[in-house]
């Protein structure tokens, strides 16, 4: 598990949805990074500091997990509403039969937790809610479909902002939303590369 997707659209194999695809969630969300910056690389004794750059960047590997993603399905607002089941009926295992049966090869989890994470610090994600959706997660990888979570319907987090700000106004959400990701990716942290991450939905105004 170790791939992030900003935006994500339905013909997402097309060479220009693929430039949307970041790899590494860990500085996105602020935990230690995978891979050794400059910066880094400065605090390091020699004998760790890296030596010759990878072979390929981490575009082009980019650009080869969207192909694998091949045709893909949003799974509607099962997870995204406030509460499972008030927008449709809850999630079921069998969806993901149909979505494989069907020749798709990728499947969008939206998934909101506002509603299920403390309001105050440390801002605890609910353990229930990280296993339901990780019980979701799981139902679609055992299909073979490359699977993405995001964090859809965060209003309580973008409509504080807009495009044509620098700087987000509120440390205090924003420290919300990154210690939502860092326990959504240690959760997760043992999961195959098939799982990503939609880190955002859009800032809508």
């Amino acid at each position: 598990m170790t791939s992030i997707i900003n935006n994500f659209d339905n013909n997402h194999s097309d060479e220009n949805n693929e430039a949307a695809v970041l790899r590494g969630v860990a500085e996105a969300v602020e935990t230690p990074a995978v891979a050794v910056g400059a910066a880094d690389a400065e605090l390091q004794p020699p004998s760790q500091q890296p030596s010759e750059p990878p072979p390929h960047s981490a575009r082009e590997e980019s650009f080869d997990y969207v192909r694998r993603m091949g045709r893909g399905i949003n799974l509607g607002n099962g997870l995204s509403a406030p509460q499972e089941g008030d927008w449709q009926p809850a999630v079921d295992e069998s969806y993901f039969d149909d979505v494989a049966a069907a020749g798709f090869t990728s499947v969008r989890i939206p998934v909101r937790w506002d509603q299920h994470t403390t309001a105050e610090a440390p801002y605890t994600v609910d353990p229930e809610w990280l296993a339901r959706v990780a019980q979701v997660a799981q139902w679609a990888l055992s299909r073979g479909l490359v699977t993405i979570l995001n964090a859809h319907g965060e209003h309580w987090l973008i409509q504080e902002c807009s495009l044509d700000m620098e700087v987000y106004p509120r440390p205090e959400l924003e420290a919300r939303f990154h210690a939502i990701w860092r326990q959504v990716a240690v959760h997760f942290s043992e999961h195959p590369d098939d799982l990503c991450f939609e880190i955002l939905v859009r800032v809508w105004r």
